[in-house]
């Protein structure tokens, strides 16, 4: 009983902080912070580097954020300066990216995002890390999930012949080894090894059930960030893996209408020998 009033006192005392610390106008800059990450790895050219920025910052009027019209009147610049050269070559127009980059993209940086804010922000990092000290802990699904998501084995983190978490055991593992873990974590590519029934995007999926962002926050908001983390994964892989199948069917369907082709040529060829 002093064990649960001591984690509702741990809950009470955390809910108090992190009110005062993400406040929404936090979390709303936080939000766009993201997105303009996203941005710029989309986009190199509309933004400056980290060296022209800090020049702006030394000069006596503060630089401005460059838009799409601005960068392209400085390419337009720049291309008259290169048009005056007669012996200097026209470089060739950066490569557009396709909608499968675009989207590799804005995993990659999302995902780094959510995990750079797990290892390296002071309070996700200890919000995260205070879970394992806990006795008893809420939203145990979105703790399965997150284990068997990295590949954990049921007997790791459940009670024996059993899908009940068992935390006693399962915080062993809540440390920065599973941050490590979502770091390295790769969604492209098959598998080279079998995957557990409950290791499949299905089941994982499964346990997340209908709970949201703002609703885990309001319990912890490291978990919260987890569980953003897990669902930027999953569409990422299930992305992946339908990549893949369309490749292979291409690839099928131009093995069979070789075989048809060869097949045609057969056919063709022994009714000539005949006549």
């Amino acid at each position: 009983m002093a064990c649960l009033k001591k984690d509702r006192d741990f809950l009470l005392d955390d809910k108090t902080k992190d009110t005062e610390a993400l406040t929404e106008e936090v979390i709303t800059e936080v939000a766009v912070a993201d997105n303009l990450a996203v941005q710029k790895a989309l986009y190199p050219d509309l933004y400056p580097d980290e060296e022209e920025e800090k020049e702006g910052e030394e000069g006596s009027q503060p630089s401005k954020p460059p838009t799409a019209m601005s960068a392209n009147k400085k390419k337009e610049g720049d291309a008259s300066a290169r048009g005056s050269s007669p012996d200097q070559e026209e470089p060739e127009p950066p490569k557009e990216l396709t909608l499968e980059e675009k989207q590799d993209i804005n995993s990659d940086v999302r995902l780094k995002l959510c995990t750079d804010k797990l290892l390296t922000h002071e309070l996700t990092n200890k919000r995260f890390l205070s879970l394992a000290d806990r006795k008893v802990i809420r939203h145990e699904n979105v703790v399965k999930a997150i284990y068997y998501l990295l590949e954990f084995n049921k007997e790791d983190v459940c009670l024996p012949e059993t899908q009940k978490l068992f935390w006693k055991i399962a915080k062993k593992h809540w440390s920065k080894d599973l941050l490590d873990k979502m770091v390295a974590f790769v969604y492209s590519n098959a598998k080279g090894h079998e995957i557990k029934s409950y290791q499949t995007l299905d089941f994982v999926q499964g346990l997340l059930g209908e709970i949201t962002f703002e609703e885990l926050s309001q319990y912890n908001y490291s978990l919260a960030m987890i569980l953003k983390w897990i669902k930027l994964a999953i569409e990422a892989r299930r992305r992946d893996i339908g990549k893949r199948s369309n490749e292979k069917k291409v690839l099928r369907e131009e093995r069979d209408a070789k075989i048809e082709e060869e097949k045609e040529r057969v056919e063709r060829r022994t009714k000539d020998v005949e006549e």
